[in-house]
């Protein structure tokens, strides 16, 4: 039979376990749920707007910038994420070869950049999903604006058809921001929905 103090002791130490996970818990902030993860938003908007200048050399500096912004947020995505964000990085490698080379093809920017942006906007409904199911509705609420904020800025990027998808789901993620006491099942199946709409588009499906 344990003796009172050793069991004083084993019941401290799970106590001591049980209040730092809390703590770890309330204070950890992973990149997605920072400022940090609109950097990739600002650096293509910047490099478009140097390109506008021909501002070459700069611009080409942006989107480096922007690669590598995007890198430092994939290794907290699950694997679908990282796919389509490694798949968005190859288009805007391209962009960096023509600027490189002085043969900048409008289009090709606005594709890769609405691209990336709707790739960013999936990892964000992700990472919403994932807080709900573990019953952290604050923290999912948080990684739902940066994906409204990242597809606001895909809008600036795409134009038609397209457009007025992305819009359609823009509308859906202000609806979710709006309505925080919905019940956590059906939210999960309204993100399902917009992350299978925004995976369509990512991968061409849609124009």
């Amino acid at each position: 039979m344990a003796s009172p103090v050793r069991s004083f002791l084993i019941l401290a130490f799970i106590f001591a376990l049980f209040f730092a996970y809390r703590w770890y818990d309330h204070t950890y902030n992973p990149i997605t749920l920072t400022e940090d993860v609109i950097r990739p938003d600002i650096l293509l908007e910047n490099t478009k707007q140097d390109a506008r200048e021909h501002a070459y050399e700069r611009s080409k500096s942006q989107v480096i910038a922007a690669i590598a912004a995007i890198r430092k947020i994939e290794p907290e995505l699950d694997e679908r994420s990282k796919e389509l964000l490694e798949s968005s990085i190859k288009d805007l490698l391209v962009i960096q070869e023509e600027l490189d080379n002085d043969t900048l093809v409008l289009e090709d920017m606005n594709y890769a950049f609405s691209k990336a942006l709707n790739a960013l906007t999936i990892a964000e409904l992700r990472v919403s999903e994932f807080l709900l199911e573990s019953d952290h509705s604050d923290k999912a609420m948080v990684a739902l604006k940066y994906g409204m904020y990242h597809l606001k800025n895909t809008l600036r990027f795409t134009e038609g058809h397209k457009q007025e998808y992305e819009a359609h789901i823009y509308d859906e993620i202000d609806s979710l921001l709006e309505s925080p006491h919905l019940d956590h099942d059906e939210m999960i199946m309204r993100l399902e929905t917009m992350i299978g709409e925004l995976d369509s588009l990512v991968e061409g499906r849609i124009r």
